[in-house]
């Protein structure tokens, strides 16, 4: 059951897109009043003052140009416009565009045709919670969203009745998917993504990014049946889709319950780990690319070992090494508590009864012998405090500390220290002296909305990556060559 998205607001989001697609998509009435305004000649309209009238610049915001390019047109048009752009925010999740932020907007687009919205149940906050994060491209490149939304509207506007009743019921819903697809741009927008889903919620995922989708696909690959495995190396996008729902009947048969989401626990750790590897080598690659001109190398601490079980072992009831001596000798992650007890996540340098730990400001270690080190990716991992129950030691969530240095660092050992690295001012100490480099930033390597659920002191908590990020982010300054001592860290 794709409906199922962990939370309880998704409800009435969906029922919103239910509404929207019975009225406007599968006839043309409005969403807030009983006038015909999703008709394919109000469409064709509004597409032409939107995209032929297209305002270059970006001094002025996107409703400033939309309010510029409607002058003119009749209040039909522009109270399409709102309810346009009320399908185009029913997706974000609130935590990217708050609900209270899309009524207004809704609401400032509609007044333009001199009336107020007739049924403002459907701008209510619980409407427009939103239902996932839609990433940077669809809340930025929004001009492009629309456009593409708008072309597809009038593309299924102008079938047959025949047509559309066909493709809502034959081979549902590969017959549609098939049919988006073959719009221009399809594969480019990820308002395609958040089309199909609210258009099938109960077939389709609500995943609407294409390098989440691969990696759930290649994470959950061995569960499809032989036959239904999509033959091409590079599969399509329906080709993906297909497979995903392949792999959701696997998983409610093996879970006992329809319940399920693939960024919620139990699938989220599932997948989100081949996230982090993936991510994890994509960086490399990158940074590799970028150091080979200058003679320069790469330096990962920990790489070869998989898992915290391959390093040393930990203590759950301290968040550290058990023998703190294992953070000075070739420490193999950078172990950094969160504490859940509070109001909000609070990161912190390796602790315990408020006693700072031995080596807890040593982050890794590298081959630094032939003086070739340009950069180097310290593995972050967590330890959650929950209280008196003690740490979790959440390795599935992992994130990367890098430091770059110009010219490379002083001859060392093949197992040399980096020996005391201070958050609070960022700076490093190297071989018993101060060492200086010349960038350094946070990189995230899991998706935002990872989350962990954990008892903390009898209550149930919940922590999302993004706010693990955070958190992190508040405690780690960089002080690059030539900048302010207390730069905060840039994210990846």
């Amino acid at each position: 059951m794709s409906r199922y998205i962990g939370k309880t607001q998704a409800v009435a989001v969906l029922s919103a897109a239910d509404w929207w697609k019975e009225r406007c998509f599968l006839a043309d009435v409005s969403i807030f009043s009983d006038a015909p305004l999703w008709s394919k000649g109000n469409l064709d309209v509004f597409r032409q003052l939107f995209e032929q009238n297209a305002i270059e610049g970006s001094d002025r915001d996107f409703f400033d140009k939309l309010k510029e390019q409607l002058q003119g047109a009749s209040p039909a048009i522009k109270q399409l416009a709102a309810e346009v752009l009320w399908f185009y925010m029913l997706y974000p999740q609130k935590r990217v565009y708050g609900p209270d932020k899309k009524a207004d907007q809704i609401r400032t687009v509609w007044s333009w045709s001199g009336e107020e919205i007739p049924d403002a149940r459907w701008i209510a906050a619980d409407v427009l919670d939103g239902i996932g994060s839609p990433g940077v491209a669809y809340l930025t490149r929004r001009f492009e969203q629309l456009t593409f939304f708008l072309h597809a509207m009038i593309a299924w506007k102008s079938l047959t009745d025949e047509e559309r009743a066909d493709l809502m019921t034959n081979d549902r819903p590969w017959g549609f998917v098939a049919w988006v697809d073959n719009l221009p741009n399809a594969g480019k927008r990820p308002m395609r993504g958040a089309l199909l889903y609210l258009v099938f919620p109960d077939e389709l995922e609500r995943v609407i990014s294409p390098d989440h989708r691969r990696l759930m696909y290649a994470a959950f690959k061995p569960l499809i049946p032989t036959g239904q495995v999509p033959t091409s190396a590079k599969p399509s996008a329906l080709e993906i889709d297909r497979a995903l729902s392949v792999i959701r009947q696997q998983l409610e048969r093996e879970y006992g319950t329809e319940e399920l989401d693939f960024y919620y626990p139990p699938l989220q750790q599932r997948w989100s780990s081949v996230s982090a590897k993936t991510a994890r080598r994509n960086v490399a690659g990158a940074i590799e690319k970028a150091l080979e001109p200058y003679g320069l190398e790469l330096r990962q601490c920990g790489v070869k070992k998989s898992n915290l079980a391959a390093c040393k072992p930990v203590d759950e009831k301290t968040g550290f090494w058990a023998d703190p001596a294992d953070a000075t000798n070739k420490p193999l992650r950078w172990i950094i508590q969160i504490d859940l007890t509070g109001d909000e996540p609070i990161a912190r340098l390796a602790e315990h009864d408020g006693k700072q730990l031995l080596g807890n400001r040593r982050i890794g270690f590298s081959n630094n012998a032939q003086e070739k080190s340009g950069a180097i990716a310290v593995r972050i991992v967590p330890a959650i405090y929950t209280g008196e129950d003690g740490y979790i030691f959440h390795e599935e969530w992992e994130w990367l500390l890098l430091l770059c240095f110009y010219p490379a660092l002083t001859k060392g050992s093949s197992g040399q220290l980096l020996d005391d690295f201070d958050p609070s001012s960022g700076q490093l100490v190297y071989m018993n002296r101060p060492q200086s480099y010349v960038f350094g930033g946070l990189v995230t390597l899991n998706v935002e909305e990872a989350l962990l659920t954990a008892e903390v002191n009898g209550e149930l908590r919940r922590l999302t990556y993004l706010e693990a990020t955070e958190a992190i982010r508040k405690l780690i300054n960089l002080a690059p060559q030539d900048s302010d001592a207390n730069d905060e860290v840039t994210r990846g």
